[in-house]
């Protein structure tokens, strides 16, 4: 379904209003294919309204495969980049939920045209939104362009 030009211009407004913590309810073929199903985003840049390229990342309820997978890598627990999140916490995650910090997804914001985008009322507590922030901020998986459009400066150690 192609979104109307009043709801594409509702979308645009949205986008270049975001800010950072902001999230978004996208369905559709970015920043990953999901034609039917809207996906929870956090947005991570430090001024998404100015940047070519919007930085999110989203909230799975398939958060076992992720586990498996940093458990395979032999990272503790505790090491782990993952955000988990009961459900109910927030409105927005009605199931339990993970976010992978490290799983950063980017996309052109001028280039959602064929999605369905909603801005989420709310946002999510600061000691999560930190968590976020310091997870990639020590990852070395990140790349020093991303962290600077997130307003990481400098790696923590």
């Amino acid at each position: 379904m192609v979104p109307s030009d009043r709801t594409r211009q509702h979308q645009r407004n949205i986008l270049k209003s975001l800010r950072q913590g902001d999230l978004l309810r996208i369905k559709g073929n970015r920043p990953f294919k999901s034609p039917d199903v809207y996906h929870v985003f956090v947005v991570l840049n430090i001024n998404p309204a100015r940047d070519d390229l919007l930085l999110v990342v989203n909230g799975t309820t398939k958060y076992h495969k992720r586990m498996d997978y940093y458990r395979r890598c032999d990272i503790p627990p505790t090491k782990q980049p993952l955000l988990f999140i009961g459900a109910g916490k927030y409105p927005f995650f009605s199931r339990d939920t993970c976010i992978d910090c490290q799983s950063i997804s980017r996309f052109n914001p001028h280039k959602l045209d064929d999605c369905d985008i909603k801005l989420i009322k709310g946002r999510l507590d600061d000691a999560d939104f930190s968590f976020i922030i310091s997870s990639i901020a020590t990852s070395r998986q990140v790349s020093p362009h991303y962290k600077r459009l997130i307003g990481i400066h400098q790696a923590i150690r």
